[in-house]
């Protein structure tokens, strides 16, 4: 079962508007309600696949909604015929319909109709939102990026948009990216940076022991106390010191090794 509106359609130059078609659909006839269009000029009916034509049709609602570019079917049987099945996201609206008709051809464009008709409530469901297509919204950003529009704007309207784009443009950050670039050359290296400051000295490490030579006695020192015996640093190298316990000890055998060679 469907509910099938047609409507002939001819395009001249004295005016394309058809008025209102005269029918009325419900916002219960979900996938039921078509409208069929041809399309004729003074010859009669337009091959648009022979002329290399696509059908472009945009909609009006009274709530505001707006859809652009809505799906047509090219009749492959009758040519210049067109059928529009009404989609459920715009059966939902109710009200007045406005509905623009073009022809497109690569650089070529023609207007061909205006025609309206009706959406009834069928009384069972909520209000639904006014909608605008994604894809309309995306150009006409682009479009504001591409030509500085803003600026032909008010101070505090274009403070607005310009929020709300920012706002719509993180959102939806991949549909505006472009495509990813050549790499580039590598860059001059930088110029060396200043020297940092110097770091504090760190504390003494557990259970260390400092071993240094007085420079006036000319003796061996522990932890800055002088020991008894005079230092001969080459001498250290003839002893195997594992670690500093019995440290002086160990200064005392330097000290005997070099009386055994004397």
């Amino acid at each position: 079962m469907y509910k099938i509106k047609d409507v002939e359609t001819r395009i001249k130059n004295d005016g394309v508007d058809l008025g209102d078609i005269g029918c009325r659909f419900y916002t219960e006839d979900e996938n039921t309600a078509s409208i069929r269009i041809g399309i004729n000029d003074k010859q009669g009916r337009i091959d648009l696949k022979a002329h290399g034509l696509t059908p472009r049709l945009h909609l009006f609602m009274e709530d505001g909604s707006i859809f652009k570019n809505e799906p047509l079917i090219i009749d492959d049987v009758v040519k210049g015929f067109l059928t529009y099945k009404i989609p459920k996201k715009v059966i939902k609206h109710a009200g007045y319909v406005r509905c623009k008709l073009f022809l497109e051809k690569e650089e070529e464009k023609i207007h061909v109709a205006n025609f309206s008709f009706n959406i009834v409530d069928s009384g069972i469901e909520s209000a639904v939102a006014k909608e605008i297509d994604v894809k309309l919204v995306d150009d006409a950003i682009m479009r504001i990026l591409k030509d500085n529009a803003t600026d032909l704007l008010n101070k505090d309207f274009k403070e607005k948009i310009d929020k709300d784009v920012i706002s719509y443009i993180e959102k939806n950050e991949s549909r505006f990216k472009g495509a990813k670039g050549d790499k580039g050359e590598p860059g001059q290296p930088g110029a060396k940076g200043e020297a940092g400051k110097k770091g504090e000295q760190g504390a003494p490490g557990k259970n260390g022991t400092v071993v240094s030579i007085n420079p006036d006695t000319k003796m061996w020192q522990i932890d800055g106390k002088d020991t008894d015996i005079k230092a001969e640093p080459e001498l250290l190298d003839k002893i195997n010191i594992a670690n500093v316990e019995g440290l002086e000890d160990k200064l005392q055998e330097v000290e005997k090794n070099k009386e055994a060679t004397l």
